[in-house]
């Protein structure tokens, strides 16, 4: 069995090193091929965001489909000086204060989300959900609930929903892209409705920036702005009708529903080790 596995991870390897060989080598014939002065690129400058699309949705590989877009861009732009500029347009980035920001944010909020995760907070309301639950969509209605409650930022609030909510809807036979609807439908807009929110210091910042509100003003001024959001309102009333089933699940919605169905579902005891054993991949 070892030595299977090992043959399987060299053959991997061997591919791996094969792809990425032959996507520097098209790279290079690109670089070579397309006009020196940029300003003559002409439809030829669609092609890194052509490449990204394809490679994503390829591999589903994101951060790495942006890395490998924007190393195109520079080996198109600058040529065999291509490594020296795209060292530099690195650094500028992580030297720009609200990108620094960003990164620090996030870590953190991956850190609080793993304690949230280990201490058993979300399990628990995991669990007070699941015993208020009796269907499908009283399940649904907790974890847009669950979502609505971490709304001060919606990273944090997709984060937290995920791990809490997903073990209930499981158990209901929701498939997986309804969770995901309902849990990222609530956090975006309920967090711009919010005036507490990390969106709305953005927002606030930049009616600032631009003139709208005075400095220390910003806030109120915001949330004078929330009731004419239309389009964070809107799609919370489509979320609420399609939980209800006013509005059918259609296209690939309907065909994610059709293949949970047929599928096993094991109630344990303990939420936490609930599965759910489909018919078909997940």
């Amino acid at each position: 069995m070892e030595s299977v596995r090992e043959a399987q991870k060299k053959d991997q390897l061997k591919r791996t090193l094969i792809f990425y060989i032959a996507l520097f080598v098209g790279f290079a014939l690109v670089g070579i091929l397309v006009p020196d002065n940029p300003d003559e690129f002409g439809i030829l400058t669609c092609i890194p965001a052509a490449f990204m699309i394809f490679f994503i949705f390829k591999t589903k590989r994101i951060i790495e489909g942006l890395t490998l877009a924007v190393l195109l861009c520079c080996i198109m732009v600058h040529k065999q000086n291509f490594i020296i500029e795209f060292a530099n347009i690195a650094q500028t980035t992580m030297m720009d204060e609200d990108i620094a920001f960003l990164i620090i944010v996030c870590g953190l909020m991956g850190s609080l989300v793993a304690v949230i995760e280990k201490n058993g907070g979300g399990l628990a309301f995991g669990k007070f959900v699941a015993s208020k639950a009796k269907s499908e969509k009283t399940a649904l209605f907790g974890t847009m609930l669950c979502s609505a409650l971490f709304s001060m930022d919606d990273y944090l609030s997709s984060l937290t929903s995920g791990i809490a909510m997903t073990p209930v809807t499981d158990r209901y036979r929701v498939p997986r892209e309804m969770t995901s609807y309902v849990i990222d439908t609530t956090a975006a807009p309920v967090t711009v409705l919010n005036p507490i929110s990390t969106w709305a210091v953005f927002i606030g910042g930049l009616m600032v920036a631009n003139g709208l509100a005075e400095e220390g003003q910003q806030l109120t001024t915001y949330m004078k702005t929330v009731p004419f959001n239309f389009y964070a309102i809107s799609t919370l009333v489509v979320l609420v009708l399609v939980i209800l089933g006013v509005i059918p699940k259609f296209g690939p919605m309907k065909k994610a529903y059709e293949r949970v169905a047929p599928a096993v579902l094991w109630h344990l005891r303990d939420l936490k080790r609930s599965t759910f054993v489909p018919a078909k991949k997940w």
